[in-house]
């Protein structure tokens, strides 16, 4: 008996779904954007995240831009992020949506 967890004759290397695997792979916060995720980002909700957690960096996170995100965070305090997300908010409106993917897939 095969102490393998997987079915046999299966080749996967993971007993998670591959569409799991693709995800947390793809989405996790220590991954840089790519102009061909498979995962794209939402325009729409970076907006919508920027003006409402950005003084906390969530659109940073969102967009898999985790150093700004750390750093809006650590600053949260002194409302710098807060405005700086607001003009990034308006940044994120005015873009087209090819833009906005090439940018931050």
């Amino acid at each position: 008996m095969s102490d393998s967890p997987f079915p046999r004759g299966t080749t996967r290397k993971t007993p998670w779904p591959s569409g799991l695997c693709r995800f947390f792979a793809a989405a996790g916060p220590w991954t840089q954007a790519a102009p061909d995720s498979p995962l794209p980002r939402s325009r729409a909700l970076a907006v919508a995240l920027a003006f409402t957690l950005g003084g906390l960096g969530a659109h940073k996170f969102y967009l898999r831009r985790v150093g700004w995100g750390l750093a809006y965070l650590l600053l949260c305090w002194t409302l710098v992020p807060l405005g700086a997300a607001l003009i990034e908010g308006i940044f994120y409106l005015l873009m087209d949506d090819d833009q906005f993917h090439h940018k931050y897939g």
